[in-house]
């Protein structure tokens, strides 16, 4: 097949650079948030290409203490927020608060606040734009976004690809607000189909070649396995019931006429860098285990590694869309790494941190697209969350 030199994108010299109106009518921004999601787009709007001005950080009353600050902005609590007309809000927290922060806001007269939650498509799309400056000024590599129409792909010469990105679904999974339908380009996956009676799909991940008992600690990965090893469309892609693809009839008809290697979605925020992030949220002796995998089976892979720890992005959950023969050299090499920490890392209980086997994964699929980042025809996508 034809490989689109990185050089052609080099010469286009594309950063993506949208203006956004989010943060043009305003004069007085607040951020409402005082943990990791609020330090995280406080970093991005601080930064170029935004360049705001936080006055402060608000939090509930009950979560404020005398003087706090963060990175040099003062905590304010929302009982001393004196209200004005030429103030913007930005929430910035997990999901689960945001109902009961907007209810508050709405009870002091802040109607419009500006959602800037972790899984925010808006949060997503504006976290973009700050990396492109910082992939261009890091790699020296342009940042091209699929839905932007202003850009035109560097073409392939073989005419239309097939297509077909799996949504990952499991019989646990929480009900959605709203159904949602799939496009003509997407399949259903029942994920961890090995571990229960109950079939919600029509393709599963407990047929062919799988590794669907391992679901539990592999999360989406068992349908990524699945997907490697069975899948026979020219693209194939992965994402998740409550995370898609933001993608128009129009973006796919480009991606299928391209050479473009890998589709993934904007990274993640991490500050002050990956490393430290990972071992807050996570268990830290996993990474060290997955560092002494690397040393040992690809040690060619090592100094990615060490560069993306350093960094202040990875590229989130698992989802792609590849060509099917980059995914195959994609899992042959991550597979392996993840048997290593498997094999290494100890069990634990707690449901939540049993996923770390998926943790590592998104971590290391950053590594993967950084280590190979003057081969690959790597372009980014606007996700959508659905709640």
């Amino acid at each position: 097949m034809l490989y689109c030199s990185k050089i052609i994108l080099k010469k286009m010299g594309y950063v993506q650079m949208v203006d956004s109106e989010v943060f043009s009518n305003k004069k007085r921004y607040f951020i409402y948030g005082a943990g990791d999601v609020a330090r995280e787009v406080l970093y991005c709007l601080r930064e170029e290409p935004f360049n705001l001005r936080i006055e402060a950080l608000i939090v509930s009353d009950t979560n404020i203490g005398s003087g706090k600050q963060v990175d040099g902005i003062p905590v304010i609590s929302c009982s001393d927020l004196e209200f004005s007309d030429d103030m913007q809000v930005i929430v910035a927290v997990l999901e689960k608060y945001k109902d009961e922060i907007c209810a508050r806001l709405d009870r002091i007269g802040i109607k419009n606040p500006v959602l800037m939650t972790f899984e925010s498509d808006l949060w997503c799309e504006e976290r973009g734009r700050a990396y492109a400056l910082y992939r261009q000024k890091r790699e020296k590599t342009p940042y091209i976004l699929l839905q932007d129409g202003q850009v035109q792909l560097p073409r392939g010469n073989s005419g239309r690809k097939s297509l077909i990105i799996y949504v990952a679904k499991s019989h646990m999974d929480k009900p959605l607000k709203n159904n949602v339908e799939n496009f003509e380009w997407e399949k259903d996956i029942q994920v961890g189909a090995a571990l229960t009676k109950q079939k919600i799909a029509d393709v599963t991940d407990c047929s062919g070649d799988h590794i669907s008992e391992k679901n539990g600690r592999y999360c989406e990965l068992t349908a990524q396995y699945w997907i490697w090893k069975n899948a026979s469309a020219e693209y194939v892609g992965l994402c998740h019931y409550r995370r898609r693809f933001a993608l128009s009839k129009k973006d796919v008809d480009n991606l299928l006429c391209s050479c473009v290697d890998i589709v993934v979605t904007n990274p993640v925020v991490n500050v002050p860098d990956v490393l430290t992030m990972y071992g807050k949220n996570h268990i830290l002796n996993d990474w060290k285990i997955m560092k002494d995998g690397i040393r040992k089976i690809c040690c060619e892979y090592l100094e990615s590694l060490e560069c993306v720890e350093q960094s202040t992005y990875y590229i989130p959950y698992n989802m792609f869309i590849m060509r099917r023969n980059v995914l195959h050299r994609y899992c042959e090499w991550l597979f392996p790494i993840l048997e290593y920490c498997e094999r290494n890392c100890k069990p634990r209980e707690d449901i939540y941190q049993k996923r770390y086997i998926g943790f590592l994964a998104e971590r290391l699929m950053t590594v993967y697209l950084y280590h190979h980042r003057e081969s690959l025809v790597v372009v980014f996508s606007k996700k959508h969350f659905c709640e």
